[in-house]
């Protein structure tokens, strides 16, 4: 090991030399700069090694280069001596030791490109600023550190499409370029990373087009003014002639090639709607849109919903550009012409209109062609509000059925009417398909709408909860009579927090805690599968019991019937199981017991503070024996939050509890 640090250093010593001759660093700095150089050298020499101590060099390498140009440009001198180059080919020469040590890591390559474009090969020293672009020798230093993290990493798609960008703006050789994507597509697997490098060699094509765009503005430009030796729009590669990259056949080329390879595997809509968006960041690019249109209709079958929705987000932005396209489709499909005021100004609106009658009301249909309208509301202006709000109405009523839409439609359709200010009909919509016993009876999301509406109406929302509750437990449905319920004691937490107001209306008074309750929340514990739901809804009525306990009455018998309540739920099933596996749900049971302590901290001073302010001696023996009974409360709650804590294996907060436990009888000792 030690020869060959020895070897790595002996070759420092002409640029070293270099640098104290000059006068860039004295003789005690260069001492010092050789000595860290040794003890780096022999931390990478170790093994294992570790990407740590690379940095570390680097970091110092990086820093030592940066005094070295500060100095040159103070002192002035010459240049093209060794030692103004040995601080940047030394950083190159650690990356690349790097790379050879850590092959299997696409990080340390990664990091080695980014230097390597970062370096700007001494251009800021001679006073010409960082963006003069790379040098030659830098494009053939990343043109073979493309190639090493290639060969070691073939499945890198961000590597081989960044090594193309490098080939086709750094180097100026769209042909490399098209090669070296032409070889990821060969090596890349299906998937995501293709499709990738598919967009990119279209998005390769249409770069093309623009720069022998700008040949030809260039030329015509010369032409003009009576100059010559321009470019030419025909010095492009010999393999590809001017005139296909110009007229975007290649782009179409490339295209059709990606949807041929990948309808194998099943194509999407947005497969066609990348290749359709990247078009919009090129001008005059409206024949090849409307090519990947008539390919996007000629799959319509296949890509479904998304498919038209696809085909109207061009007709929303360029509206132009497929009209000619979709008369034909009209008359090759028969299509009747719709109503005026929807088909004339908005073409996208005919394509959702025709999407659902093509699929004869398909949910699936239905519900992409409604959440696009919807989004659309966004940016409409009023006419356009009014078409597509009429639209949606329509289109809604007449395709979805109360009774025997599925629930996913009814749910929908009902949030449409609530949107649309119809809240009368939406009701009504909600109580006919809870009525009917159909699909959507079965969807507590429903029930618990209709509640939340009918609230302000002659039904209570409890009435219309605790009946969907019992129609889910009729129908075996676990979860989502749970999750009624957990709603249920909701509003019966808030009508109790509200209070109930007396015959004159003067004054509101606060109710005791109610038996239906009780029952509710023993059925909640009983039923729900989810730990959180149950646990906020519980640590929500246990506030309101500790409330109601300071507002007079028996503090004691309110906040033991609290107590009870979270011991209830803590030794039930989804306190031991659910919360173990859910990181929320623990968080929750957490708050609760911070509040159950809390309220037994209060008891206690209160109970310190009646001792010592009393001055009866049955009253204050009374007190002490509170005392005892709260401080045995407090310990027990203590107990109790380490116990549950670490059954569910979260000993993080069970050591919490446990330093606050042992604090707390200390100070009682």
């Amino acid at each position: 090991m030690a020869e060959k640090v020895q070897v790595i250093l002996d070759r420092m010593v002409p640029p070293l030399y270099d640098l104290l001759e000059r006068g860039v660093f004295s003789q005690a700095e260069i001492n010092a700069i050789v000595r860290r150089r040794t003890e780096f050298e022999r931390s990478l020499l170790t093994v294992p090694g570790r990407r740590e101590d690379y940095r570390c060099y680097l970091r110092y390498e990086r820093d030592l280069e940066r005094l070295r140009v500060l100095r040159t440009r103070k002192l002035k001198h010459r240049k093209n001596n060794p030692g103004d180059y040995h601080g940047r080919g030394h950083i190159h020469f650690i990356y690349s030791r790097m790379v050879k040590r850590f092959p299997d890591d696409v990080g340390v390559v990664v990091e080695y490109i980014r230097y390597c474009k970062e370096d700007d090969d001494g251009a800021s020293e001679r006073g010409l600023g960082s963006g003069v672009g790379l040098s030659k020798n830098q494009n053939r230093r990343l043109s073979s550190l493309y190639a090493t993290a290639l060969r070691l990493h073939p499945g890198a798609t961000a590597l081989w499409i960044d090594a193309a960008s490098h080939e086709f703006f750094g180097r100026g050789s769209p042909r490399n370029a098209r090669m070296l994507l032409q070889r990821a597509l060969r090596t890349q697997g299906e998937g995501g990373g293709k499709v990738d490098i598919w967009v990119q060699h279209f998005v390769l094509e249409l770069h093309a087009i623009q720069r022998l765009r700008g040949r030809e503005a260039v030329r015509k430009l010369e032409e003009e003014e009576g100059t010559t030796g321009g470019a030419t729009v025909e010095e492009e590669e010999e393999d590809v002639t001017a005139a296909q990259i110009y007229s975007g056949s290649l782009a179409k080329i490339v295209y059709d090639s990606a949807v041929e390879v990948t309808e194998r595997k099943g194509l999407t809509a947005q497969f066609h709607s990348r290749f359709l968006n990247v078009t919009y960041g090129f001008p005059d690019m409206t024949k090849l849109r409307q090519h990947i249109a008539k390919s996007i209709v000629e799959d319509l079958d296949e890509l479904g919903s998304q498919g038209w929705i696809a085909l109207a987000s061009y007709a929303v932005r360029s509206p132009e550009e497929v009209k000619e396209l979709w008369e034909e489709c009209k008359k090759k499909w028969k299509i009747s012409k719709l109503k005026k005021r929807v088909a004339d100004n908005y073409l996208y609106l005919s394509i959702l209109d025709t999407a659902v009658g093509y699929s004869k009301g398909v949910e699936d249909m239905l519900l992409a062609t409604f959440n696009f309208s919807q989004e659309r509301l966004c940016d409409a202006d009023k006419d356009e509000h009014r078409a597509i709000t009429e639209w949606i109405i329509e289109t809604s009523s007449l395709h979805i059925s109360p009774v025997t839409s599925s629930a996913a439609l009814v749910e929908h359709h009902v949030h449409l009417l609530i949107s649309f200010g119809d809240e009368a009909t939406a009701v009504e919509t909600a109580q006919k398909a809870l009525a009917s016993g159909g699909a959507a009876a079965a969807l507590p999301a429903l029930w618990i709408l209709h509640a939340r509406m009918s609230s302000h109406g002659s039904v209570s929302s409890p009435t219309i909860l605790k009946e969907g509750a019992d129609a889910m437990r009729t129908a075996g449905e676990a979860q989502g009579e749970a999750a009624l319920l957990a709603e249920l004691l909701e509003v019966q937490v808030t009508v109790h927090e509200l209070g109930t107001t007396d015959v004159v209306g003067s004054k509101r008074k606060r109710p005791k805690p109610d038996s239906d309750i009780k029952k509710t929340i023993d059925r909640l514990l009983l039923l729900s599968s989810s730990c959180r739901v149950v646990t906020g809804v519980i640590h929500r009525y246990f506030c309101y019991l500790v409330a109601a306990s300071e507002d007079g009455g028996s503090r004691l018998t309110k906040y033991n019937l609290a107590r009870n309540l979270v011991d209830k739920f803590l030794q039930s099933y989804n306190g031991g199981s659910v919360c173990g596996k859910d990181q929320d749900a623990a968080k929750e049971v957490d708050m609760l017991y911070c509040a159950c302590i809390a309220f037994e901290k209060s008891n206690l001073t209160v109970a310190r503070r009646k001792v010592l302010v009393g001055k009866e001696t049955a009253a204050v023996e009374k007190w002490r024996k509170e005392i005892t009974v709260a401080t045995f409360r407090q310990r027990r709650a203590y107990e109790q939050a380490v116990d549950f804590f670490h059954g569910i294996k979260n000993n993080e907060t069970a050591e919490r509890f446990r330093k606050e436990r042992d604090k707390f009888f200390r100070l009682e000792l």
